[in-house]
């Protein structure tokens, strides 16, 4: 990204996505769903379009993405960028962080829950990276039902996905085909 995209990028941020929101409106789009979000930032936008303080598409968010330690995006797009690391991703591996984490998310006003269950790097598909353990994807899913929020889940292979559809996700997104 060039230095102008970066400072364009900034201050449209910083402006509460003002160009991002006049376009959605003016092509008809009505409503979107986050795939992963700067929180609370994404919650704090919602509400102010909510309220009718700023014109924009209804906002529908997981707020930051479960991930495992080092695994994607932290270790992938988002490597060497911890202010985003910080506020885009939660690095979980064990059962009962996972857990407080949902409900923290859940007070803080997230719409659903969003988990990368999966161990492929998407910008370079033969690159594996940490994957979250099946028992934290499972208690992540049943404490985000359990705060009535929904789940989304980015898989990354078939097996992956069977997993996910097992123990009750409400959704599949992001799955990569990949061979070997």
């Amino acid at each position: 990204m060039s230095l102008v995209d970066m400072i364009s990028y900034m201050w449209d941020y910083f402006r509460d996505y003002t160009r991002r929101r006049c376009l959605a409106i003016e092509n008809g789009v009505t409503s979107i769903r986050s795939g992963g979000d700067h929180y609370p930032h994404i919650v704090k936008l919602r509400e102010k379009i909510k309220s009718g303080k700023l014109n924009g598409p209804r906002i529908f968010t997981p707020g930051p993405i479960f991930t495992a330690p080092g695994g994607h995006p932290a270790s992938t797009i988002y490597r060497g960028k911890r202010y985003i690391v910080e506020h885009v991703t939660r690095q979980v591996e064990d059962m009962k962080n996972a857990r407080e984490e949902v409900k923290r998310l859940a007070e803080g006003g997230v719409d659903c829950i969003k988990a990368i269950y999966g161990d492929v790097d998407p910008m370079d598909l033969s690159h594996k990276v940490p994957k979250l353990a099946l028992k934290v994807l499972e208690a992540l899913v049943d404490e985000a039902h359990k705060q009535q929020l929904s789940t989304m889940v980015h898989c990354g292979n078939p097996e992956d996905t069977m997993d996910a559809v097992k123990i009750g996700t409400d959704s599949i997104e992001h799955w990569y085909f990949t061979r070997g």
